[in-house]
């Protein structure tokens, strides 16, 4: 029996195989690089817009009553309601939090919440901030 050189049908199927699975672990990688790079997008994006409605919204507010029975309310509403950037972010919802630290205290506590996404639990992004009144 002669050798010939060469690669035999054996030998240039395993090739293959191997070369295959080499690519579809990179294409793996790459879908996961993917999704975590518009994952981390949308954070980024949440996160810029909840700063921006923080800065707006970080003003003392002296019409705010104190409430005595909780440290702060379940939400507040926005006035005005902040405008979005379209399509930026998934099924966005904004909340303002305000309370006042403590009951002998003028300094407020202003939280700003924005849930977003079409996941369950949907993912959120808070920034808080201090107000005084001076």
């Amino acid at each position: 029996m002669s050798r010939r050189d060469g690669l035999t049908t054996v030998e240039l199927m395993v090739t293959l195989f191997v070369a295959a699975l080499f690519i579809l672990s990179g294409y793996q990688l790459y879908n996961a690089v993917n999704l975590r790079a518009g994952n981390s997008r949308e954070m980024s994006e949440a996160s810029n817009i909840a700063y921006r409605i923080l800065r707006e919204q970080a003003i003392y507010d002296s019409s705010f009553t104190k409430d005595t029975s909780s440290t702060c309310p379940s939400s507040s509403t926005l006035s005005p309601t902040p405008t979005l950037p379209a399509n930026t972010l998934p099924n966005p919802v904004v909340s303002v939090y305000r309370c006042y630290i403590g009951t002998d205290s003028d300094l407020q506590r202003v939280t700003v919440q924005i849930e977003y996404g079409n996941d369950t639990p949907k993912r959120k992004v808070v920034h808080a901030t201090y107000v005084s009144p001076s």
